[in-house]
């Protein structure tokens, strides 16, 4: 998942900071293409409702 698909889920940066117990500046130096561990997290967190994007993973990885 990208962040912006995060951020419109949980509906702000700072929503998604207090989710993942992270601060928005964190948050807002994440790539738009996230990493892997974030993307994980947060399939866990929203209960797979957005799931790691195993493509950009590869991407990543290029």
């Amino acid at each position: 998942m990208t962040k912006t698909e995060a951020v419109n889920f949980f509906g702000s940066q700072k929503a998604l900071a207090h989710v993942l117990q992270r601060s928005k500046t964190t948050v807002s130096g994440w790539p738009d293409k996230l990493p892997r561990g974030v993307q994980f997290e947060i399939q866990v967190k929203t209960d797979a409702q957005l799931k790691a994007d195993l493509e950009l993973f590869n991407e990543q990885a290029a």
